[in-house]
């Protein structure tokens, strides 16, 4: 072995070599007590961990949970065949249908009471699949959760890809499908099945179907409902009733000997018991109540008690009760009423808790990835508002106190707003109602007094203005015929829409991105000569991310689609046509349907390719500057592929789109109701040199391209061009 220069150790390059021998580092064999080395893992290089501890071929299982001690038709069958289980569910479902609720703004947003999308949300849950109101649709929901915990819904869409219903499944019918890891596939992988009657009916994606176990575990990938909790004690709870039952179905004649006179031959006891069986023929149960044996003659010996109902009985009572949170009160003995009241209130509140808690989280997805708000969201009313007189009170009190407004309390008791001075806060004087300023106004009113008085100083300063007669306003300048394409109400409308959509999918795939750049390996600082291998393993890092939120974008092609109808409505407009008096409405409408569809998932694809080209670069030029994985994931969110500058440009650009789409749409309308026409380039006095070519080229062919090769506007990222329709005579 090589030593230092002193020669009292080891050098540096034999120490190195060692060390790279080990896992482990300092872990040798020949250490005393040694915990060795760990076992050299022999899955295949790159195996992520799994999940929880799935089945080899677990997604040829046709029925959900086959190998599963308590099965799903087995948790259905013990509610059936146990009365008490069964009142217990129904009365826990009967608790949570009591509880309103409500859709409200989320904290810490300026959300305002009487937004309208609040009451959009609050109608569409009213009945939630289009058939059963919310507190039917609820209990349906419920049995499925307490009995199998499966509970599974399919998100049903309209033509413009929104939410138009949620219809519940039966949670037991869904196979759960899993990736090489034991977790569920992203779309467009199915990672659902339903099983009907020995067939697949179907596969359904993540985005199709919502499947929500409330307790789950690393043990299996399916819920375990309450019912398969106490699974023992039903049983025996239902053997009971079983048994008590047949002391009115069977007779009442306990189980026990008669002892007969030892006197009696065999064959005489042989005849006594040819007599009994007669007598009971048929009746299975009765003749197994007796036996008959030599012994003390006229004697009857019980073998069990004879107690119909016992301390037995309440223990499973409370055990039952106790799975679900519910109060035993009414199945047992209690010592005091104060007792009873107390355990009644405190499993009420204990019960309910988690179950509301599991429904909002249920609500709060379908607004949020679904209808696309992150500022609004689900939620139960208090038990204090549940009493209309101490409601009515707390409002009063908190209105005349300047907490919430006049229009606040409006929507808490289910009233449209009056707006103005009901939705601010004021308080009460001997004056009347007096509503408060809002923070905003004073800002203002600073800012006015501050900018009056620099005015005056500014005015007494300057010299008399010039004006020059030879320049022309601004809007001559760009012409009669331009218009912004963004300035229709409906491509305001779809900006606004789709920036939120945009931005929620960017902020959620920062935070996810992050989150898995963490988990995998450090990258350290790369040399000059490795610089290009960092490159290499940057794109290799990319490709295993997981960029799924940016799906979520699809959801603007009901936007894209409103604004693009909206152009076509106007150009047709132009010529004196209104759009819906014509024979080809229908099939525009559908056109444009067909066409915002495929371009949203066009732009999902390109918005994940730019952002995966980003998140290379950056993780190339980080690790050469010697950052690790961990600390590139700290500066994703700040970086411009998941910025809010981003969000905007894209929303511009594809209302652009839209627009363009739906004015070139509208010129072949025109021209198939027989008017000729062309269309024409009109750039903005902005415009950049390749769009000023568009617009020298003067009106062509509608199905032509410009001398850009572009068939309409916009031409680029952050282009304000339009263009317009020429009718010819």
């Amino acid at each position: 072995m090589a030593r230092g220069k002193n020669g009292e150790g080891p050098g540096i390059a034999t120490r190195v070599v060692e060390a790279a021998r080990y896992v482990i580092t300092e872990v040798k064999p020949s250490s005393w007590l040694s915990p060795g080395q760990p076992l050299t893992p022999n899955a295949p290089k790159g195996t992520k961990p799994f999940a929880w501890d799935m089945p080899v071929g677990f997604n040829m299982q046709m029925a959900p949970r086959p190998k599963s001690r308590v099965s799903h038709a087995e948790c259905w069958q013990l509610v059936e065949n146990c009365d008490l289980l069964r009142i217990i569910i129904e009365r826990r479902k009967d608790q949570l249908e009591s509880m309103p609720w409500q859709i409200k703004p989320r904290e810490d947003t300026k959300v305002r009471p009487d937004d309208p999308r609040i009451k959009e949300v609050q109608n569409f849950l009213r009945y939630p699949d289009k058939n059963l109101d919310w507190n039917r649709w609820l209990r349906a929901l419920l049995d499925d959760l307490f009995v199998t915990d499966a509970v599974a819904i399919e998100k049903v869409r309209d033509l413009k890809g929104r939410l138009y219903s949620l219809d519940l499944i039966p949670g037991d019918s869904i196979t759960l499908k899993a990736d090489p890891t034991g977790r569920l596939p992203p779309p467009p992988n199915p990672a659902f099945q339903q099983f009907y009657k020995g067939s697949i009916v179907g596969n359904f994606t993540t985005d199709e179907m919502i499947y929500a176990p409330r307790n789950v575990s690393t043990r299996d990938i399916y819920g375990l409902s309450p019912v398969q909790w106490i699974y023992t004690t039903v049983r025996t709870a239902i053997e009971r009733a079983q048994t008590q039952l047949s002391h009115y179905t069977d007779g009442n004649l306990n189980k026990g000997i008669f002892w007969i006179d030892p006197s009696v031959s065999a064959e005489q006891m042989a005849a006594l018991r040819d007599w009994w069986n007669a007598l009971t023929t048929g009746n299975t149960a009765a003749r197994q109540q007796a036996a008959f044996l030599p012994g003390k003659p006229g004697s009857f010996q019980p073998i069990v008690d004879a107690a119909l109902k016992d301390q037995f009985d309440e223990w499973l009572a409370r055990i039952i009760c106790f799975a679900f949170s519910i109060s035993p009160t009414p199945f047992v003995q209690q010592v005091n009423r104060a007792t009873a009241e107390t355990a009644k209130q405190a499993a009420l509140e204990e019960g309910l808790g988690p179950l509301q808690a599991h429904i909002k989280s249920l609500m709060d997805r379908v607004i949020f990835h679904d209808f696309g708000y992150d500022d609004i969201e689900f939620a139960w009313k208090s038990d204090a508002e549940q009493d209309p007189l101490v409601a009515a009170q707390i409002r009063k009190s908190d209105v005349t106190g300047g907490i919430i407004t006049i229009d606040e309390a409006r929507a808490d008791i289910g009233r449209d707003p009056f707006g103005g001075a009901a939705s601010r806060p004021g308080i009460i004087t001997g004056a009347g109602f007096v509503a408060l300023p809002s923070e905003e106004a004073l800002d203002a009113q600073d800012d006015a007094a501050v900018a009056g008085s620099n005015a005056a100083t500014d005015l007494a300063n300057s010299p008399d203005p010039v004006y020059d007669d030879e320049e022309g306003e601004p809007e001559k300048a760009l012409g009669k015929k331009y218009s912004d394409p963004l300035a229709k109400p409906k491509a305001k409308a779809a900006v606004t829409a789709i920036h939120k959509r945009v931005l929620t999918a960017l902020h959620h795939t920062a935070q996810h991105t992050a989150a898995q750049l963490r988990g995998m390996h450090v990258m350290g600082k790369a040399d000059e000569d490795e610089k290009e291998a960092a490159r290499k393993r940057a794109g290799e890092v990319v490709d295993q991310l997981s960029l799924l939120d940016i799906n979520d974008i699809k959801a603007i092609s009901g936007a894209l689609s409103d604004a693009a109808l909206e152009a076509t409505e106007a150009t047709l407009a132009d010529a004196g046509i209104a759009l819906v008096n014509t024979s080809l409405f229908g099939q525009v409408n559908q056109d444009a349907v067909a066409w915002a569809s495929q371009h949203a998932a066009e732009l999902v694809t390109q918005i994940e390719e730019t952002t995966r080209d980003q998140l290379r670069a950056l993780i190339a030029t980080r690790t050469a500057a010697g950052d690790d994985l961990t600390q590139i994931a700290s500066q994703i969110s700040g970086t411009y592929a998941f910025s809010a500058d981003r969000a905007k440009l894209i929303a511009n650009t594809e209302a652009a789109f839209a627009s363009g789409q739906g004015s070139l749409d509208g010129y072949r309308a025109a021209n198939q109701l027989g008017l000729k026409v062309k269309k024409q380039w009109l750039d903005d006095p902005l415009a950049c040199d390749i769009c000023k070519v568009n617009a020298d080229a003067g009106p062509i062919g509608i199905n032509d391209l410009f001398p850009s090769g572009a068939m309409t506007t916009p031409q680029h990222p952050r282009c304000s061009c339009t263009t317009i329709a020429v009718f010819e005579d």
